[in-house]
């Protein structure tokens, strides 16, 4: 008979945050910086995903205009952070995407049928 896993509970989600907090005070107290830990997690081999990419947009957004909320930029401060974030990313990897658009979802679909050939 398969036992059936349950999901965490709501204990268990506040002692996580309670851990990440005292975690990230003890490890500020050690004059341990974000780029300190993340060089030491080298040999890590974890793949980028949109969540980790949405806090790098944050982090990025805060230092630039002091707020966390995306509701709370104007039009121009989420272009500016879309700048920086995009010449990051070409820069040090050589990977950059277009800003979403109906021009460029039309582009990219007109491409995807080209390589399938059916132009």
């Amino acid at each position: 008979m398969e036992q059936q896993l349950k999901t965490r509970t709501n204990q268990q989600n506040r002692a996580l945050w309670k851990y990440l907090t005292d975690l990230a005070n003890a490890l500020n107290e050690s004059g341990i910086s974000q780029k300190m830990f993340i060089d030491e997690l080298r040999g890590w081999e974890v793949p980028i995903t949109k969540e980790f990419l949405h806090l790098v947009w944050k982090m990025k957004q805060e230092k630039m205009f002091l707020t966390d909320s995306t509701k709370k930029m104007t039009t121009t401060q989420v272009t500016e952070v879309y700048d920086a974030v995009n010449l990051f990313t070409s820069t040090q990897f050589g990977v950059s995407e277009a800003w979403p658009s109906i021009d460029e979802l039309a582009f990219k679909a007109l491409v995807a049928d080209e390589e399938k050939g059916y132009n």
